[in-house]
């Protein structure tokens, strides 16, 4: 599972990693790598249409990427325990806060990183949609979703 989203993540944590070099990178890209895992069982096909499964309605992409990660980790001889409870944390806190759906607020430069990655990616695919979908001649655009304009020209 990796789509674009998590691609631009990791490109930008990859970016970051360079930019701060004293953040870890193997663990920033492979929590930007993982960080949504979970919703490879958050939704389910059918022939019609994608939708968000009885799992994903009950438990959300977070905990279930939790859970999916840490058995995988269990299957590991050997794995650091540290590195397993770094990957897990990046996982149950890069929606930012409880109140995004996070379990926790980030705690290591590398899970502030991947939210603010996420965050990021997320704002500016929603601008660039909303121009791109702009049905007007307008200069300016005023969106519910951002409470705010959007320069269109």
């Amino acid at each position: 599972m990796c789509n674009t989203a998590t691609l631009n993540i990791i490109n930008i944590c990859d970016h970051l990693s360079s930019v701060h070099p004293e953040l870890d990178r193997n663990l920033l890209l492979a929590g930007a790598f993982f960080h949504d895992i979970g919703k490879i069982k958050e939704f389910e096909m059918s022939s019609v249409k994608i939708d968000i499964s009885h799992q994903g309605m009950l438990e959300g992409h977070v905990v279930i990427g939790h859970n999916i990660l840490s058995e995988k980790i269990k299957s590991i001889e050997d794995f650091p325990e540290k590195l397993k409870f770094k990957l897990l944390h990046i996982i149950l806190s890069h929606h930012g806060k409880p109140e995004n759906g996070s379990a926790k607020k980030p705690m290591l430069p590398e899970a502030v990183a991947i939210h603010y990655a996420d965050e990021c990616d997320a704002k500016v695919d929603l601008f660039l949609r909303l121009k791109r979908e702009a049905n007007t001649e307008d200069s300016w655009l005023w969106d519910k979703k951002i409470k705010g304009h959007i320069y269109l020209k």
